[in-house]
């Protein structure tokens, strides 16, 4: 995992860099913001309320970097059999991405598919976690006004998720964090 956040780390500057130099050879790049709300899962059955901010800047044609957090608040169970242990857990994630826009229709509807490394906090069962996270997301962005995107999951009614996330945390008798946000809405807008 800590070769996986070095690399991660190494690509990030390297991509700041190449946008820094782009910009001063007076190439336009596209600045985003990005706020959502909807739930979490994860494999310990605990369903949680979600929000979620992102910061992202083109630095090729249909390609992002960005820095985001989200935050999880436990609100109860999920689909938990009952020879199950289920587990209240709340979290905070913030991230390093990279982001592949693909387009459905021209910039007005376009898929955007990424993957980041970065750390999480969970508070388990009364008990405080810290360490390394990563995540894989698609998400469907579909142009409302000039400059403003309603997002969602890529495939918003056979599969409402877009985010997963895996982080090897473990406290006595459980071990592994999976989690995946689901039935979010949310808004993008390009500010420069």
């Amino acid at each position: 995992m800590k070769t996986i956040v070095f690399f991660q780390l190494c690509l990030w500057l390297s991509l700041i860099a190449k946008s820094n130099q782009a910009e001063g050879q007076g190439d336009s790049t596209s600045h985003y913001l990005t706020a959502s709300f909807g739930f979490n899962y994860n494999n310990y059955h605990s369903l949680g309320a979600r929000i979620y901010f992102d910061y992202s800047k083109e630095f090729l044609k249909n390609w992002q970097w960005s820095i985001s957090y989200e935050q999880t608040h436990h609100v109860g169970e999920f689909a938990a059999p009952e020879e199950s242990e289920s587990l209240h857990v709340s979290h905070s994630i913030l991230s390093g991405n990279i982001y592949r826009k693909v387009p459905l229709w021209k910039d007005k509807i376009f898929w955007r598919l990424g993957v980041g490394a970065g750390l999480i906090h969970a508070f388990w069962d009364r008990s405080n976690r810290f360490g390394p996270s990563v995540n894989i997301s698609a998400g469907l962005h579909i142009k409302v006004f000039p400059n403003v995107w309603i997002t969602t999951s890529a495939i918003p009614f056979l599969f409402p998720t877009n985010r997963f996330t895996y982080a090897p945390l473990r406290i006595t008798g459980f071990n592994d964090f999976k989690s995946g946000s689901v039935f979010n809405f949310g808004f993008q807008f390009r500010v420069l």
